[in-house]
């Protein structure tokens, strides 16, 4: 997996994988207000500057892999 920086024109969405630097984790969005991005971290709800977190990118290699994907139907 590889992180990318947000920049502006990112079109950052509810449901979107994201990864939060400070807490070294991964965490689901569930909002973005522009400044601040609101996310799960742990079954807990969490919101903090859009600079800590980066995007989330599957590479080729992890979907040969299986990273990623659906663990019940192998999609």
């Amino acid at each position: 997996m590889k992180f990318e920086e947000i920049n502006e024109d990112d079109y950052i969405y509810p449901g979107i994988h994201l990864y939060h630097a400070p807490s070294n984790a991964i965490v689901l969005c569930t909002a973005y207000t522009g400044e601040t991005i609101k996310g799960f971290l742990n079954g807990k709800l969490m919101e903090d500057k859009k600079e800590t977190f980066k995007k989330v990118l599957i590479t080729r290699d992890d979907r040969k892999k299986g990273i990623g994907g659906c663990k019940g139907c192998g999609r």
